[in-house]
């Protein structure tokens, strides 16, 4: 018989204390001193080439082998965990499938949408003002095999509506606290078009098409619910790797010999970081900047209850003519990751209750990359309070060291990276590191409307070393039809 224990509730509070208490003795702050001219223009980060990302509060057996993620900004997609699943086609079913029943033709319509609102309490760059966020998504996914018989066959067309402002201009951080970062006129585009095939029943699979690449490639399962960009997109290939809303089109193929292995490679359209272009609004181009990656991991399961962990290694490299911070060029760029991720609890009465963690380190070229080396941490807590299974609580940090090659006499300036910094906060020098600490609890209200407020401290924001440590709060309703 299932019991119930009472030490569940002690375990993740105290894991969070841990983690705050050690990672605070590394707050650090470093100054780097920026000349006053410059011989480069670059536009600001809060614009191509350094955009923002933005699934469920799952485990760390997650979709890093190449399995679909249905392509979406992750958090709109949190609602779907607790769908129906189609057991032919592996894929949630969604309130309007279930009662159209199209899902006997192999068809899922998913419409998903996220409502946000953002404000800084203290510090910052503008205080007490407020930055808003309404993304939306309509996705249709097809299983060829149950449609026509095309066996192993499976593909998606997705639609995204974009409007809003940067929560970042509030704050003036560099890692970018909110994912959900926008453009006050409204935007939409073809988001995903993609098809699959699989080949020797799943364990080789070939896509081909417009899709989000780090759903598939550094794709951190256990941090899916975090407001941050960089708990997703990692800092050390954030300013290169096709993300939200920047989906690009491309080739990939994943190999899954076994439950316990998993490889994969994909290139794809590099437009976006070797020129700025914002691709999800286009279609192909292949002229000479190209985005690869790859990656392999295992995973394995630990002690009685076999609490699920996997362990990443993967590499990433921009092709083509890169502008570098001293105002030469280079051909082309590279950097790698790891990702570790482990569930270190689950309720004996359900799976799908436990604290899922993660650790991640990534890193990129100080000559063209902004950030040369980053990592995050933390956890997700499903089911944290009782009679309250399908909430999630969750806590982490993600750090960024900014390049040495910004303070070099001659190099880019503060006033290039910024031009919109109020003069105020103009002093030629960015901090070296920025850590943000996050925290947010996603209140599962039914199957179609969810809450979430998020906290974010933000210490040391890199735009200016006089620009006081901000806290800032979010509060999101993500709808999911």
């Amino acid at each position: 018989m299932c019991t119930r224990t009472i030490q569940r509730s002690a375990v993740p509070w105290a894991l969070a204390l841990s983690l705050l208490a050690v990672l605070s003795r590394h707050g650090f702050a470093e100054e780097l001193r920026l000349p006053s001219d410059s011989i480069i223009p670059i536009q600001s980060v809060d614009e191509p080439p350094f955009p923002t990302p933005t699934s469920d509060g799952g485990s760390a057996d997650g979709s890093a082998d190449g399995s679909d993620s249905s392509g979406s900004n992750d958090q709109v997609d949190q609602a779907e965990q607790n769908e129906d699943i189609d057991p032919d086609s592996g894929q949630s079913a969604g309130l309007i499938t279930r009662m159209t029943g199209i899902d006997k033709y192999g068809l899922n319509l998913s419409v998903d949408w996220v409502l946000g609102w953002n404000t800084v309490f203290f510090g910052g760059l503008l205080p007490g003002h407020w930055a808003d966020q309404n993304i939306g998504t309509v996705e249709l996914d097809t299983d060829f095999e149950k449609m026509f018989g095309w066996k192993g066959a499976k593909g998606d067309i997705t639609f995204l509506h974009r409007r809003g402002s940067n929560a970042t201009d509030l704050a003036g951080d560099v890692l970018d606290y909110n994912g959900y970062d926008n453009f006050p006129e409204a935007l939409g585009e073809l988001y995903e078009l993609w098809i699959e095939q699989e080949f020797f029943d799943g364990k080789l699979s070939l896509l081909a098409g417009k899709v989000v690449t780090n759903d598939y490639f550094g794709h951190v399962t256990n941090a899916e619910l975090f407001l941050g960009n960089d708990f997703e997109t990692l800092p050390g290939m954030v300013q290169y790797m096709p993300q939200y809303p920047n989906s690009a089109t491309g080739v990939q193929l994943f190999a899954n010999p076994n439950e316990h292995f998993y490889a994969g490679f994909g290139v794809y359209d590099g437009r976006f970081g070797g020129e700025g272009i914002n691709t999800g609004e286009l279609g192909p181009q292949f002229n000479g900047y190209l985005f690869y990656v790859g990656e392999t991991g295992i995973k394995y399961s630990l002690g009685k209850r076999k609490l699920p962990g996997q362990f990443s290694v993967g590499g990433w490299g921009q092709s083509g003519e890169l502008p570098r911070w001293d105002g030469g060029t280079q051909d082309g760029t590279a950097g790698f990751y790891l990702i570790h991720q482990q569930t270190l609890w689950q309720d004996p009465c359900d799976d799908n209750q436990d604290i899922a963690a993660f650790l991640t380190w990534s890193t990129g070229d100080g000559r063209v990359n902004q950030f040369v080396k980053g990592a995050t941490a933390g956890f997700q807590w499903t089911g944290p309070i009782y009679r309250r299974d399908q909430d999630v609580f969750g806590l982490g940090v993600v750090w960024g060291q900014q390049t040495s090659e910004l303070g070099q006499p001659g190099n880019t300036t503060q006033a290039q990276l910024y031009p919109d910094l109020p003069a105020e906060f103009a002093n030629g020098r960015l901090a070296a590191n920025e850590w943000e600490w996050q925290t947010f609890y996603n209140i599962h209200l039914n199957e179609v409307v969810q809450l979430q407020p998020n906290l974010t401290y933000i210490h040391d924001p890199g735009r200016s070393t006089l620009i006081r440590d901000p806290l800032a709060f979010s509060i999101l309703i993500l709808l999911n039809f």
